[in-house]
């Protein structure tokens, strides 16, 4: 059905992303109408597409030319026969990277991207047009849920500079503004604050780091922003609520990892809905054995890359899966929650280790000090970074020191150290943790 909205989908949403096509409005229009599917209906979509992407996996794809564990079952559901898949991890990836790739080699077509590297080397993946198109259509199906259409006015707070001077000009048609606010003075903040209230943006969009970092100079200079969208870190219930007093906004947050694209979106009623149409989510124990409403490894299923398959790829974070349901109405998958990074440890010699999932509860509500983070150096060896005043915040500093003495050994070694900015990585992310 023709509608002006549709019109404008199709017109902003490839200047959005030109290298996605045409066809991205499209495939919008058919995850509109695929979101309302019935759980069953979602699954049959779902075991229509990973049967397909695994017969092409093993005739096209040299690592998986022994993936055969599909053939011969037809009482099993697809989540069941995926389990006999192994877990592909990143080392499986980076140690056979000539044969991830289809070997009808590079299309034409082909857009390749590469993962930020926190990990370790970056991985290299291909992506088709479509399949790139269809997580642009799911991203801002995603976004639509709260509000967030393609030409709202927005700004995108970075750390990566501000890009050519033809994606600039392209951001500028959708009505967005790109900002980079990594290693700015405050004073250099509060002209950037003063630049949001020149554009009187409807939402602001970045990592959690440089959204509180901003967040002061914003509140003193009075910005309002009706939503800020957040991803690329963990976003805990303490920096939820700090976001939403330094800007006045209400907050939401969406999961994705650069090898597959954004997965999973807060709806209207804050649950976070699994795109099904385009990916399968698993969550493992530390068997391997898929389980619901415990927190285990995250393992992903990419159902529309054929040119780089990723079938159960352990992408490093910790979550919960839940069957419950959601008030909205949608069916998809929900992801209950996001528990952290599974490298995001300390370990002592004994092996005991200590996540940052502790931490991050443990230490949510600190008042005396803004931000920590963990560096270890050794495994008697670690530095503790804040942000803070240190004529106020010996307690808190001390409290923490407790725990981890109490936790880790008294034997831990803990130096501490004041610094006006935490260590960020390459792509601009502040990790709380950075271990061995």
């Amino acid at each position: 059905m023709f509608t002006i909205e549709n019109l404008l989908y199709s017109i902003f949403l490839p200047l959005n992303n030109p290298r996605a096509g045409l066809r991205v409005g499209r495939l919008y229009a058919d995850l509109q109408k695929s979101q309302w599917y019935d759980h069953r209906a979602l699954e049959q979509l779902q075991n229509a597409k990973v049967k397909c992407l695994m017969e092409y996996a093993r005739n096209n794809v040299p690592f998986y030319k022994d993936y055969n564990a599909w053939e011969g079952k037809t009482d099993t559901t697809f989540r069941e026969t995926l389990a006999t898949y192994p877990i592909l991890k990143k080392e499986d990836i980076r140690a056979n990277s000539l044969h991830m790739h289809t070997i009808t080699g590079m299309p034409r077509a082909c857009i390749v991207a590469t993962t930020g590297g926190t990990t370790g080397k970056p991985i290299e993946v291909w992506h088709s047009r479509k399949n790139r198109a269809l997580v642009d259509a799911a991203t801002w199906r995603g976004r639509s849920w709260v509000g967030i259409k393609p030409w709202t006015r927005g700004v995108n707070v970075q750390s990566f500079g501000r890009g050519s001077w033809y994606g600039r000009l392209r951001v500028r048609l959708t009505n967005k503004w790109i900002m980079d606010v990594f290693g700015q003075t405050y004073a250099e903040k509060l002209q950037s604050a003063k630049e949001l209230l020149r554009i009187s943006p409807k939402y602001l969009e970045g990592f959690v780091s440089e959204t509180l970092a901003l967040g002061d100079a914003c509140y003193a200079s009075g910005v309002q922003i009706d939503r800020v969208l957040t991803t690329g870190e963990m976003l805990y219930q303490h920096n939820r609520d700090e976001i939403k007093r330094l800007y006045g906004a209400e907050v939401s947050v969406y999961y994705g990892c650069n090898e597959i694209g954004a997965m999973a979106f807060e709806c209207e009623h804050g649950s976070k809905h699994i795109t099904d149409e385009h990916v399968i989510v698993e969550v493992v124990d530390e068997n391997g054995v898929p389980q619901w409403e415990k927190p285990g490894r995250i393992l992903l299923t990419d159902l529309d890359n054929y040119l780089t398959p990723f079938i159960r790829y352990e992408v490093g974070d910790i979550g919960i899966l839940t069957r419950s349901s959601c008030p909205c109405g949608r069916e998809l998958t929900l992801l209950k929650d996001l528990e952290g990074r599974t490298q995001d440890f300390i370990i002592n010699a004994s092996g005991d280790k200590l996540s940052s999932l502790f931490f991050a509860g443990r230490f949510k509500d600190m008042k005396l000090i803004h931000r920590i983070q963990l560096v270890q150096r050794s495994l008697n060896e670690i530095d503790l970074l804040y942000e803070g005043s240190s004529e106020v915040a010996e307690s808190e500093l001390e409290e923490i020191i407790s725990e981890i003495h109490n936790r880790l050994g008294p034997e831990m070694q803990v130096s501490i150290k004041q610094v006006g900015q935490l260590i960020y990585t390459g792509r601009g992310k502040c990790r709380l943790i950075i271990n061995l």
